[in-house]
């Protein structure tokens, strides 16, 4: 054991089990869902490993030591560290569920070492705060104080879209839909609209929304400069809370409840598509915008991606929401095996099945990784929204 002055020392009880704490400590999934934003890791000796966060700081080394239940050990080298250190963990059973004991030595003195030690404590006490909660209710403490603009996402500018939308420029964020209720909604935002500037800043990637959200709090407000059909406008919008969605604890209620969210948004879409012909269908209502049937496409690959995301979670091999379905040579595939309405809806609807049949049948082991489980629940319980998004997107064909 080195000197006191060499390494920082933690224990944290968890009312949790022996092997989902080693889990949170080898598995990728696990460590996304605790520690860092995006892991890849293979949990052998002398096997490396990246971690990193959106803030811009990372970590990377190698495990050194791995006893199943028991010990966890690797080699650490943060971005900026003036040398590598190591990470030691101990996983004791207590009557109240298990001591985590985690030990971060080699940690030099003086000056040069100052920053790095204060940053390294301070880390590991937020971050092991964050595993008791994540392995007790299953939740992230990280996205639990995380703010929202209240958006169904944003998509990088291109001279298609800015022509379509008479802007100017290339350089912006497509806004593609807003949340009712929430910051974007209240603040007059709406889809189609072109942010160029959040809070002083520009914005030209996805990413850049994501770095000052994480920079404010619930309640906190920021000037937002965009344009609508070629005007340029200005709002003040106030960051939101994060949706709260109740997940069964059990994978069959789970299943249940999905499926009773998508059979309306089903009936509701075969309503809106009755009488509607396969030539209209496949008309284009402009240049560079889908068909109606190809809206359907997306919807099917969205669930085909998603069978793939649970896989991947099932494996524990989870690295993030990986989807591919926006692009038109994978639309137009789904569309030469399923040509009319009546086949795309039908494939669709089977693919809603497989989606629910996939949950019904989740492994108990699976549904003990609390987060893991929690985090499926809280993303199919958004299905709503992007659903009814496309729904529009198919109405405004439709008038047009």
């Amino acid at each position: 054991m080195p000197g006191k002055a060499d390494f920082l020392k933690y224990k944290q009880i968890i009312n949790s089990t022996p092997s989902e704490a080693y889990r949170a400590f080898t598995s990728p999934t696990a460590l996304n869902e605790w520690l860092c934003d995006q892991a890849e890791v293979k949990a052998q000796p002398t096997r490396s490993y990246y971690f990193w966060w959106q803030n811009g700081y990372s970590a990377c080394g190698e495990y050194t030591e791995l006893t199943p239940e028991k010990t966890v050990g690797f080699t650490w080298l943060g971005k900026d560290d003036p040398d590598k250190t190591y990470v030691h963990v101990t996983i004791k059973p207590k009557p109240e569920g298990v001591q985590v004991i985690l030990i971060h030595g080699g940690i030099g003195n003086g000056n040069k070492w100052k920053s790095t030690r204060r940053q390294i404590d301070q880390g590991w006490q937020v971050a092991l705060e964050n595993l008791k909660t994540a392995l007790e209710i299953g939740q992230d403490q990280r996205l639990l104080r995380r703010p929202m603009m209240g958006i169904l996402g944003v998509q990088e500018l291109n001279e298609e879209t800015a022509k379509q939308h008479n802007f100017p420029k290339t350089k912006g964020l497509y806004l593609i839909d807003v949340l009712e209720g929430m910051g974007a909604k209240n603040a007059g935002l709406q889809s189609g609209d072109i942010l160029v500037k959040m809070g002083g800043r520009k914005l030209s990637k996805p990413q850049n929304i994501a770095d000052i959200i994480g920079e404010h709090k619930v309640g906190d407000k920021v000037k937002v400069v965009y344009y609508r059909q070629g005007e340029k406008q200005n709002t003040e919008l106030t960051f939101s809370e994060r949706l709260h969605f109740d997940i069964p604890p059990q994978a069959k209620d789970l299943a249940a409840q999905v499926d009773a969210m998508y059979k309306p948004l089903v009936s509701q879409l075969e309503q809106t598509l009755k009488g509607i012909s396969d030539e209209k269908a496949s008309k284009y209502p402009a240049p560079e915008e889908w068909n109606i049937k190809q809206v359907l496409a997306h919807l099917i690959a969205s669930e085909k991606d998603t069978h793939f995301w649970i896989a991947a979670m099932i494996e524990d091999q989870d690295s993030g929401f990986n989807f591919h379905v926006n692009k038109t040579e994978r639309l137009n595939a789904i569309l030469e095996v399923c040509p009319t309405l009546s086949s795309l809806i039908k494939d669709l609807k089977r693919n809603i099945a497989e989606t629910v049949a996939l949950l019904s049948n989740l492994p108990e082991s699976f549904v003990a990784h609390k987060r893991t489980y929690n985090q499926l629940g809280e993303f199919l319980s958004t299905t709503t929204y992007h659903y009814q998004d496309h729904f529009k997107q198919i109405q405004k064909i439709i008038d047009a």
